[in-house]
């Protein structure tokens, strides 16, 4: 978790060529795709996604990678890579509530 919060692609996918697994939570109940989400590295998340990461995963609250990004982009200031992380994560099997939250996140945000 601690390479995909830091949004080490290729340090992520050594783990995974190892047997990392992506059901593996933090004491939060988030997965690595969830901090990946954080990272700012939309590669790494595309990666992941690919790679068969479970989008719709969710921590002890309740958010799956894609609603804890959202709340992070409400509290922090817009960033580029946050955004193309938003678009990857929302075309990914996402329902439309959750893009329709992240969209409505992101207006409020600015």
């Amino acid at each position: 978790m601690l390479a995909a919060s830091n949004g080490k692609l290729a340090t992520v996918q050594e783990l995974r060529r190892l047997g990392a697994s992506y059901e593996v939570c933090d004491k939060s109940g988030s997965t690595a795709l969830h901090w990946a989400s954080l990272s700012k590295n939309p590669q790494l998340v595309d990666w992941m996604l690919q790679d068969g990461a479970d989008v719709s995963a969710t921590n002890d609250l309740g958010r799956t990678p894609l609603m804890l990004l959202g709340v992070k982009m409400l509290y922090f200031p817009i960033c580029s890579k946050l955004d193309n992380c938003v678009i990857l994560l929302s075309e990914t099997h996402c329902s439309t509530s959750l893009a329709q939250l992240c969209g409505e996140l992101h207006h409020r945000s600015q």
